[in-house]
């Protein structure tokens, strides 16, 4: 079951396109909390960004749909690492550190789903204010 499985699911990998969506989540801290992973125990503010790759399916060959799917989630690294600068200057150059990213591959396989897999990043900022 395992060896017939793992072909269905590589032949779904994927040729990464643009991100096409952006959430953003901010937690600001309350009055009095602390925050202790980052910056010990200074208060500071945790934001998440969530990334979204569209995927499409590449072609038959197993090889190349797993560099293309290596290659979409570099891509979601090199964003997750620029989203950094771009936080700290949006909030007064505040000191910024990648907290986690976390990248998952979501592809519901149905032959009535008309959504494309995608791959959706997580990453979780702490900004310490200047």
């Amino acid at each position: 079951m395992l060896r017939t499985s793992i072909p269905v699911v590589i032949s779904l990998m994927l040729s990464a396109s643009n991100s096409i969506a952006q959430t953003f989540q901010y937690t600001l801290p309350q009055a009095g909390q602390e925050f202790t992973q980052a910056y010990g125990a200074e208060k500071q503010i945790r934001i998440q960004v969530s990334f979204r790759s569209a995927i499409q399916p590449v072609s038959n060959d197993s090889e190349s749909d797993i560099a293309m799917l290596e290659a979409a989630r570099k891509s979601l690294y090199t964003q997750a690492q620029r989203e950094c600068s771009v936080l700290s200057e949006r909030f007064n150059n505040a000191d910024c550190r990648l907290g986690s990213l976390n990248i998952n591959l979501n592809a519901f396989v149905a032959a009535n789903n008309p959504q494309p897999p995608q791959l959706v990043a997580i990453a979780t900022y702490l900004l310490k204010p200047k």
